[in-house]
């Protein structure tokens, strides 16, 4: 090629911008991977802390409830007490069966996301701590703007877009291309000395686009010999000049350049959107990371007030001032207080994660 238009220029830049386009969009598939793990890891490990709460409930209920039966028999309990502890008994059977039944979605869910299966359940660490992290919502906001793989990817297909273009365009302009061969051959019988003789070519085309039209013109040159066995001291020479015109037979050149600017139109709208969505998620991930975090510090207050309450409550039954009900209740309230806690640590640590994936930096936050 001699003159291209351009083609050649734009069309390598614009698969080197594909490669780039791709290694970014892999950059964003392994954070929505790893978010996505961490997610139902999470859920995972509230699911089995929720299992062992309420199997520690069960087992108090029963126990109550076996002192609450004892009573009835020496009929220093009423039948609608006694009810009243089969009923909290049933709750607590009722929560145990729903709390394994998540513990088992959750594991299955947790399978699915790694694309694995029969994992090793208890080797995992269920315990989960509070996690802290002093930061603006600006500086977030500019860590996802800087770091966020979407909007340089997006930006590489605005600019391979323009490059398509750039190489439709360049029909347009003549397209000039020179081809040619030099070599030497020839043929002769085993009695006869072989004698090789030069053959070369050269051909020039021109192709032009006009309008929907096409025009070409092609020049063509040969001297090759003519004879190969018997005679190999002779060249022959050939020129071929066509001219061909060709009438509407490129009206798709319209059409596709059309599809290249709609193509670049609809990377800058969607830039333009990532941007939003870009913002929206680090608000969103910042205020769920606030909220979990208020959250929990109100379950530890909860916790402590309903741990002092379970106390009072066994103490007054002691003294005979309480009900076996009065203290399955604070028993179901604490550990209500305690899964309310676990929820919302699950809840901070996913929302660290989330955080993570927001700004565009998988361990940023440890």
């Amino acid at each position: 090629p001699l003159f291209t238009g351009g083609r050649l220029t734009a069309t390598l830049r614009k698969e080197q911008l594909g490669e780039e386009i791709a290694q970014g969009s892999l950059m964003r598939l392994k954070m929505d991977i790893f978010f996505q793990v961490s997610k139902a890891y999470y859920e995972l490990v509230a699911a089995k802390n929720n299992v062992d709460l309420v199997e520690e409930l069960e087992a108090e209920h029963r126990r109550l409830l076996e002192q609450a039966e004892q009573e009835f028999r020496i009929q220093s309990l009423t039948p609608a007490e006694l009810l009243t502890c089969q009923s909290l008994y049933n709750q607590s059977l009722y929560q145990l069966a729903s709390a394994r039944r998540d513990f088992e979605m959750a594991k299955l869910n947790l399978e699915k996301e790694m694309f694995c299966e029969e994992l090793d359940f208890n080797g995992l660490d269920y315990n989960l701590k509070p996690r802290k992290i002093e930061v603006s919502i600006d500086e977030l906001l500019e860590m996802a703007f800087r770091n966020r793989p979407e909007p340089n990817v997006l930006e590489k297909v605005i600019n391979s877009a323009q490059f398509g273009e750039e190489v439709i365009k360049s029909e347009e302009l003549p397209n000039v291309s020179l081809v040619g061969t030099y070599g030497r051959s020839g043929e002769a019988f085993s009695q006869r000395d072989l004698t090789l003789a030069k053959e070369w070519t050269v051909m020039g085309k021109v192709k032009w686009f006009l309008g929907g039209n096409t025009m070409e013109t092609t020049y063509n040159k040969d001297v090759v010999s003519p004879y190969k066995v018997t005679r190999t001291d002779t060249t022959v020479e050939q020129q071929v000049f066509n001219a061909k015109f060709s009438f509407w037979d490129n009206l798709a050149h319209f059409t596709k350049l059309k599809e290249a600017k709609i193509t670049r139109k609809q990377a800058e709208k969607d830039l333009m959107e990532m941007r939003n969505k870009i913002r929206q998620e680090v608000e969103d991930s910042y205020y769920s990371y606030r909220k979990h975090d208020t959250q929990l510090a109100l379950a530890f207050n909860e916790l402590g007030f309903r741990r002092k309450q379970l106390e009072i409550s066994r103490a007054k039954r002691r003294m005979n001032e309480a009900t076996v009900a009065e203290v399955m209740e604070s028993w179901m309230q604490l550990i209500q207080a305690n899964s309310t806690k676990q929820q919302a640590l699950a809840g901070l640590n996913l929302s660290v994660s989330g955080l993570n994936r927001a700004v565009g930096i998988i361990d940023h936050f440890q």
